[in-house]
C-alpha cells in the first residue's frame, strides 16, 4: 500500500497523526518566539531603593549591553538578556550625576532570573535565581 486507501489519497492514520504532531511543534515555536521567551533568556530586574533618581542605566555582560529606562525612586524595570551557556551579569548607570558603586558581576544561567537593587549610598546587590 502507498498511502493510499481506494484511490481517493487519503493518508494512514499513523502519517495524520506525525503531521499533526508537526504543526503542533511549529506553533509552539512561533508562539515562543512571539513571546519573547527564548531558551537562552535571563530575567533581570532593577530596583531603586535609593530614594533618588537612577539614570543611564544598562545590564551588561560579555559583549552586550542593555538600556534599561531611567527609575524614579521606589520604580523598578524589568528586561530580558540572551546568554549562551553561563554569563556575567552587571549593572552600570547613574545616581545623582555620580557612578553607581557595582559589586562583583552576577553569573547566571539561561532560564535564570537576576534582581538588582541599587541602596541610598548607589551601591548594587545582585540576587540571582536558578528559576523564574
Amino acid at each position: 500500500m502507498n498511502g493510499r486507501l481506494n484511490g481517493t489519497g487519503m493518508r494512514t492514520p499513523r502519517a495524520i497523526s506525525l503531521a499533526g504532531l508537526s504543526l503542533c511543534v511549529a506553533a509552539l515555536a512561533v508562539l515562543a518566539a512571539l513571546c519573547g521567551c527564548g531558551v537562552n533568556d535571563v530575567r533581570v530586574t532593577v530596583a531603586n531603593a535609593s530614594g533618588r533618581p537612577l539614570d543611564s542605566l544598562v545590564v551588561a555582560g560579555e559583549g552586550f549591553a542593555k538600556r534599561v529606562r531611567p527609575l524614579a525612586p521606589g520604580e523598578s524595570a524589568q528586561v530580558r538578556v540572551a546568554v549562551n551557556g553561563e554569563d556575567a551579569l552587571a549593572l552600570r548607570g547613574r545616581i545623582g550625576g555620580r557612578p553607581l558603586v557595582p559589586q562583583m558581576a552576577a553569573y547566571v544561567e539561561a532560564g535564570y532570573s537576576l534582581r538588582f537593587e541599587v541602596d541610598s549610598g548607589g551601591v548594587t546587590h545582585a540576587e540571582p535565581r536558578a528559576a523564574y
